[in-house]
């Protein structure tokens, strides 16, 4: 997942990412890809897990309601 940030500098002195030496760093097609990569951590990161927060301290006193622990049960009914 974090390979893309890991550049190295070639013999010739071009940073390339590690695992593909034809991808060089830095580069307009490599910011535009660390901007999707961005989008997809700060998503991964925050927002499904502030959106699953969300979700059930709305329904905290439904927690136990059998239609919600259906739908939702997987999330937090282990931990109870």
């Amino acid at each position: 997942l974090f390979q893309p940030f890991n550049c190295v500098r070639r013999d010739d002195g071009v940073q390339v990412i590690a695992f593909s030496a034809e991808i060089v760093c830095y580069d307009d097609a490599w910011w535009s890809e660390m901007a999707g990569l961005a989008v997809f951590l700060v998503g991964y990161v925050l927002v499904i897990p502030l959106t699953l927060f969300v979700i059930l301290f709305r329904n905290r006193r439904n927690l136990d309601s059998e239609g919600f622990r259906e739908k939702y049960g997987v999330l937090y009914y282990p931990y109870r």
